[in-house]
């Protein structure tokens, strides 16, 4: 049975994996509401990309919206209607208040889960221990060239390691990201509460 959280995941995953809109959390935390000049200029973006990015990290949960008179601001907030959004949000605001801005490893992180079937993979692997890419294929209803070119970005990722019997498994996180999106994907207990 599917988990009806895996497609917001994905596309959760796709908005955050943006180095602009990880400046713009970055930006965020631990301030004051910001309005959208001060964010543009904050993160050396235009108003009309800082406005549509922002659209995007409200749109999944991450941030909000406060109207004051005509004037928008925005600050970092876990919308409660999804259900890993703060466990989530904790885990970025972490990764990206260590990362001085370097982004490289998060969008790494968050790249190995863009996609359904991918997290889907991930699932399966961590619930049946070591599998082989026929298991998973059987298992998931994957193409084959689908199958392989998902292993690759997973084993690209550290996500997944290949073992020399032929099968496959999860690899432990190193990252405070990592753990959680693992966690998120396969509905294990949140590391970052």
């Amino acid at each position: 049975m599917e988990n009806e959280l895996n497609p917001t995941l994905w596309r959760t995953c796709r908005m955050l994996a943006n180095a602009r809109r990880l400046r713009i959390i970055h930006q965020l935390i631990d301030k004051e509401p910001q309005t959208l000049t001060q964010l543009a200029k904050a993160c050396k973006m235009s108003v009309s990309a800082c406005s549509q990015y922002t659209r995007h990290i409200t749109a999944r949960g991450l941030c909000r919206e406060i109207r004051n008179g005509r004037f928008a601001y925005f600050d970092l907030y876990a919308d409660p209607a999804i259900p890993y959004s703060a466990s989530l949000l904790k885990a970025v605001i972490r990764s990206v208040r260590e990362s001085k801005r370097d982004y490289r490893q998060h969008l790494a992180d968050l790249t190995a889960y863009t996609h359904i079937s991918r997290i889907r993979m991930m699932r399966y692997v961590v619930q049946h221990g070591v599998s082989t890419a026929s298991e998973m294929q059987s298992a998931l209803h994957i193409s084959k060239p689908a199958l392989f070119r998902h292993l690759d970005k997973l084993i690209k990722r550290n996500v997944l390691k290949s073992l020399e019997t032929g099968g496959y498994h999860w690899v432990k996180p190193k990252s405070v990201l990592a753990r959680e999106l693992l966690c998120i994907a396969t509905g294990c207990r949140s590391h970052t509460s």
